[in-house]
């Protein structure tokens, strides 16, 4: 189709779409250039007028003109429209014009005013200039800065001392304001301890000088000038955080830290940002003294060499165009000076006329400096003020600005360059028109600007608005505006540009182009149509589309033509006839619901509920498109119905696990939602991850689903209503469970993988307690450990014999208490079946769990232990020669035969703290009938004679403390004996000479040899 000659080639693009104005050549900004109306405000009255007027003005006027405006509201712009009608008007195309960048360095504005101009003098001032220029190093100039704002702190010092002594003097009271400017000036201006004193610190001003600070990006400026980039992120104002104390202040000079300390800057962000205003007040001032220290030329100053220049130029108009007044910041009171000077003096024209303008940002401290003066010389300030509308007529705007670009685009810059020059008021250049009309009747599908009559091509008015939706809203209000880079860079140059390759071969537009998507609806009911292209569709539906909820709003705002021209004829037909593959017959099949289920009645457009469900629709909507965050009451209603599903759909047997997983902590289902708010720290279970919720494909099932959601609990408020009887019901119900059959076994799989990766945890944790218990001893296998932790602590707590000691009685009581718990722990994570259990997740989990170190309670309460038993211990190394249960029963036997000797001959004493002999004998023959007794000696002799934990808490559940007490008290009994009974056998043995113990003897002294001293140190064991 001859339509692709509208689309503009990337030579041509190159040439006509830039950025920034300065790129532009003269010719194609004339041709782009969207008439300004400006504020005109005299000291009378405020008028608007037209960009037109404000020439006229120029051309007569030889005073400065002052052209104020915000940040981004084209001043730049205008001032370059000044300078190109003057190059192509009659009148003025011999002036000299100076046009000063906003982006020039000082070297470059002086450079530009003497260019062009030949003679000694400014040959002179040009060599001065490069040779000042090529050595200014930014740092040194930085440096210097420094420097000179410390003299006009203090000279604004000595100025802030006169004016309160002026005020004594005379009695006068200053403003408020002027009080606080004082007082701030008095503070931190000081030259002993104040800001001379820490911005000329060695250590200090380390900081000020660092390519972030200000204070660089200012020298900068100044010496090598700056990108746009720089101009638009930098503000060239020191801020509160520029004053920097995170370094250690004791190597600050005495001055400087007093100053710190005294001002408390290092503490108090008021007193920082009183310093800040001070300093910035001097940077000015300082740039300037910096100027005049650096250049004088031919022995004179900047201002002579000015009037050199208009000297020089008499018989001709000296033009000075300034893009932004902080652009000549180091000559701005002698540059304006100069430009307020009169062109006659004493009745002689001595000077060339001048005509000048300066654009300034609102609020520059130079400006207000001498803004009386400007205004009162130029009797006017010209005013650009935002343009702000409503969203209808700003969108208009950006689709006249786009129409400008297009249109210069068709052109090209020599065509521009050869038409005839536009006339002052006429619309310029002229619509581009291709000179062949085949297949002409496709182009007013696109649409053409209201403003300007261009053809859209190959955008339309939905396109560009959608275009702009996407990149043209304040983040922080969502207001749209007109912002010409954006524009430029991701409506025009995105498509124009990026796109013509695509375009060429038949692909435009590009799926997913910009990130625009259509609404879940209109996705939907795009892939029901079985379209060739239907990701490329999706693209031309969204945007071309723009604002289309459903198949039947789309075939109302999108052409069929422009679908055809963008290579989808079946497509196109669809838009046309409704139908798809060109076949009468071959029309759309609606699925229609099961003749069982009646469905409602469709409600009236007016209906409240109609709005309510578009406004759903619209938010999930917005929240696929990434336009907003899912809102917390929309997100906390999507993971309840999702946690819902998960139960429904979800059967324990599929993963052999006894308990449905739970998906909530807290009672909240813990469930990610990509780009909503209210999400898990941890993302184990999502709807979907952020990849599939970007990704086209995966994106319009995932929002078919979600809509699906949401509309029927719309419809079914508190679970009450018709269920999925609703109209899409049934569609939505299908939808729900193809997705519930695929999410929830992912999701039982996911929760299953987790909590089996805890099985090995909980089996660990029960092991311990079993160790601490005597459940599980050393040499038990895998089979053996699983039967003793299936054991309820029932069972465990009747086999247990009596607790050694006061701890393991607490110790057990403690583990016992936990048991049946942490059995439950990790039974529930595997399945009841004896395969289950007795499967290798079991045995896998208990063999990692053995291979855990004891916990550190384990040794712990095992330290407890021995101290309690201690006595016990001691008692008991009277038996440690016994080494079997047949060596310990003789000894046994051996004592119970010396008691009945010793009562047999009288020698048996008696003491309050001795049982008689019957009742002594009585007790040892209790302890040889007792069971075990032998065990339970050996257990207790075996403690703590290595370091390993598990084997000492097994031996200490293995003994019986009231065995071990009744063996206690019998060899308690027998030390208090002997220590009686021995002195008494020595005395008869000596009076009848030794024969009346020699069986007495025989009988003990196997039994006692090498004891007495033991015995004789350990104390009565209390009960």
């Amino acid at each position: 189709m001859s339509l692709k000659n509208y689309w503009p080639s990337k030579e041509h693009v190159a040439q006509c779409i830039r950025t920034e104005a300065e790129e532009l050549a003269e010719i194609t900004l004339l041709a782009v250039h969207e008439p300004m109306q400006l504020l005109k405000k005299e000291k009378t009255q405020d008028v608007y007028v037209t960009e037109n007027e404000l020439l006229e003005h120029f051309l007569k006027v030889d005073r400065p003109i002052p052209i104020i405006g915000r940040s981004g509201v084209g001043k730049s712009h205008l001032i370059r429209w000044l300078a190109t009608q003057l190059k192509f008007r009659e009148e003025s195309k011999d002036w000299h014009v100076v046009r000063i960048p906003k982006n020039a360095s000082l070297r470059q504005v002086l450079d530009l005013l003497l260019n062009g101009l030949t003679g000694e003098v400014f040959e002179q001032a040009r060599s001065k200039i490069n040779s000042i220029g090529q050595s200014l190093d930014t740092m040194e100039v930085a440096d210097h800065l420094l420097v000179f704002m410390s003299h006009q702190l203090k000279k604004k010092y000595k100025d802030a001392l006169r004016s309160v002594e002026d005020f004594k003097l005379t009695g006068t009271v200053p403003s408020d304001e002027e009080k606080k400017r004082l007082k701030k000036i008095m503070t931190h201006a000081s030259d002993e301890v104040g800001l001379p004193a820490l911005i000329n610190d060695v250590i200090f001003k380390v900081n000020l000088l660092k390519p972030s600070h200000c204070i660089y990006q200012f020298a900068s400026r100044l010496t090598q000038g700056a990108s746009n980039d720089e101009l638009s992120k930098n503000d060239y104002q020191i801020h509160a955080d520029d004053l920097d104390f995170s370094m250690n202040l004791q190597d600050l000079a005495l001055s400087a830290r007093r100053y710190v300390q005294t001002a408390q800057l290092n503490t108090s962000q008021t007193a920082r940002e009183d310093a800040v205003s001070v300093l910035n007040e001097v940077l000015g001032d300082a740039t300037r003294e910096a100027f005049h220290h650096l250049f004088q030329f031919n022995g004179g100053s900047f201002q002579e060499l000015f009037k050199d220049i208009r000297r020089h130029l008499k018989g001709r108009t000296l033009v000075i165009l300034v893009e932004d007044m902080a652009a000549i910041s180091a000559i701005e009171d002698v540059l304006i000076d100069s430009l307020l000077e009169q062109q006659i003096t004493d009745g002689e024209a001595t000077l060339c006329p001048l005509r000048s303008a300066i654009a300034v940002t609102d609020g520059y401290a130079g400006y207000v400096r001498r803004q009386d003066t400007i205004k009162t010389r130029s009797r006017s300030e010209w005013w650009i003020e935002e343009r702000v509308g409503n969203e209808e007529e700003t969108t208009e705007r950006i689709i006249d600005f786009c129409s400008r670009y297009l249109n210069a685009a068709r052109h090209g810059y020599d065509s521009l360059n050869n038409l005839s020059l536009p006339k002052v008021g006429e619309s310029w250049p002229p619509v581009w028109q291709d000179v062949v009309d085949e297949d002409h009747q496709y182009l007013p599908a696109f649409q053409t600007s209201i403003a300007t009559g261009v053809p859209l091509y190959p955008f339309n008015k939905a396109a560009i608005t959608a275009l702009s939706d996407k990149f043209c809203r304040d983040p922080l209000t969502g207001d749209l505006q007109f912002n010409p880079r954006e524009i430029l860079n991701n409506i025009l140059l995105a498509v124009l540009r990026d796109c013509r390759d695509s375009f060429e071969e038949s692909l435009f537009p590009p799926v997913s182009l910009a990130g625009i998507r259509p609404s879940g609806g209109l996705r939907t009911g795009l892939h029901t149509l079985g379209l060739v292209d239907s990701s490329r569709t999706e693209t031309l539906a969204a945007i071309w589309g723009f604002g289309s909820k459903n198949l039947e709003e789309l075939k109302k705002k999108l052409s069929a033509d422009i679908a055809l021209s963008f290579n989808m004829p079946d497509f196109s037909r669809y838009l046309n006839t409704g139908l798809i593959e060109g076949d009468p017959q071959n029309s759309i099949e609606v699925v229609k619901a099961p003749e069982a289920i009646e469905i409602m009645k469709i409600l009236p457009a007016t209906d409240p509920n109609i709005v309510a469900m578009d406004k759903l629709i619209e938010t999930v909507d917005h929240w696929f498109e990434k336009r907003s965050e899912l809102g917390q009451n929309e997100a906390r209603l999507l993971r309840t119905k999702l946690d819902e599903m998960y139960q429904i759909y979800a059967r324990n047997d599929w993963k052999n696990i006894r308990d449905l997983p739970s998906l909530k902590v807290s009672n909240r289902p813990n469930i990610y939602l990509p780009n909503a708010m209210g999400n898990p720290a941890t993302q184990d279970i999502c709807f979907c991850n952020d990849q599939q919720f970007s990704d086209a494909d995966n994106s319009r099932e995932l929002h078919a689903v979600a809509l699906a959601i949401f509309r029927y609990d719309f419809y079914n408020p508190r679970d009450e209503g018709p269920g999925w009887t609703y109209p899409e019901g049934f569609d939505d119900f299908t939808r729900y469970q193809n997705f519930a059959t695929k999410w929830v076994p992912l999701v039982l799989q996911s929760k299953v993988v987790e909590f089996r990766s805890q099985l090995t945890l909980k089996v660990a944790k029960h092991i311990q307690s079993a160790w601490v218990l005597g459940v599980i001893k050393e040499t038990d296998t895998h089979i053996d450990c699983l039967n003793k932790l299936l054991i309820k602590s029932d069972a465990i707590k009747s086999i247990l014999p009596s607790a050694l000691s006061n701890t393991v009685r607490l110790v057990r009581e403690e583990h016992l208490a936990q048991w049946d718990e942490l059995r439950k722990g990790w039974l529930s994570l595997i399945s009841a079946s004896d395969q289950g259990l007795l499967g290798d997740l079991a045995i896998i989990a208990i063999r990692e769990g053995l291979k855990s170190s004891p916990d550190r309670s384990l040794l712990r309460n095992k330290e407890l232990v021995s101290n309690e038993i201690q006595e016990t211990l001691s008692l008991f190394n009277l038996l440690t020669e016994c080494k079997s249960a047949e060596e310990f029963k003789n000894h046994i036997d051996m004592l119970l035969n010396l008691v009945r000797n010793l009562q047999k001959t009288g020698n048996y004493p008696i003491n309050i703290d001795l049982p008689t002999a019957k009742t002594f004998l009585g007790k040892i023959e209790k302890l040889l009938s007792m069971p075990l007794l032998w065990t339970n000696v050996k257990n207790l002799m075996s403690l703590f004679k290595t370091d390993n934990v598990i084997r000492d808490w097994w031996l200490i559940n293995q003994i019986d403390e009231n065995v071990i007490s009744e063996l206690s008290t019998v060899l308690v009994g027998w030390k208090t004996i002997y220590s009686i009974a021995l002195p008494r056998l020595r005395n008869a043995n000596r009076a009848s000479g030794g024969d009346q113990l020699v069986e007495s003897k025989a009988l003990i002294d196997e039994l006692l040899t090498n004891i007495s001293t033991v015995i004789s140190e350990i104390g009565v064991k209390n009960d």
